[in-house]
């Protein structure tokens, strides 16, 4: 479990730890992307018949928000992005900063696709009870208050209207 912090965030400065959580190691995005790349890929090639153009990333969480990393830093490798509840308000948000060089780039990710998917309140499902509700509620606003599903929400918006050919859907 510990070991996702560190595959999956970039650098993250102790005072933007969450509160109540014992200081993960974090900053290994890029060296997880690079294993994905130099020895995942290539091995399932190796294994199977694979289509290197029709390639799809797809996390959930802070998973997402290393799918959303990879396309803001390397859109070309994958074709299609699918971020699930992207944490994209960790480290302070910085990854609207990598999203915002991104757009600077007309050419970054032609020919890409992402869905950004936000599960809404999953406090409605049936059978949860106060408790829960109160919990998931927490959570789903995020250590500093913000909506996270806002702010999935902006971002897909945000690169749908930009100049970018990336073709960004929000569910």
């Amino acid at each position: 479990m510990r070991l996702r912090f560190f595959d999956l965030t970039p650098p993250t400065p102790a005072e933007l730890i969450p509160p109540g959580m014992s200081a993960p190691k974090t900053g290994g995005n890029d060296a997880f992307l690079e294993f994905l790349e130099g020895t995942v890929k290539p091995e399932v090639e190796r294994r199977v018949a694979v289509d290197r153009t029709r390639q799809t990333l797809f996390g959930h969480s802070l998973g997402g928000l290393f799918a959303l990393h990879v396309l803001f830093s390397r859109p070309d490798a994958f074709q299609t992005y699918i971020a699930a509840d992207p944490s994209i308000w960790w480290n302070g948000r910085s990854i609207l900063n990598e999203m915002q060089q991104f757009l600077r780039d007309p050419s970054s990710g032609e020919g890409s696709r992402l869905l950004i998917e936000t599960s809404g309140k999953r406090a409605q499902r049936p059978g949860a009870d106060a408790a829960t509700i109160a919990k998931i509620e927490t959570l789903r606003s995020g250590p500093n208050g913000h909506d996270v599903h806002d702010a999935s929400r902006q971002v897909g918006s945000c690169l749908a209207t930009a100049s970018s050919p990336t073709k960004a859907t929000a569910a």
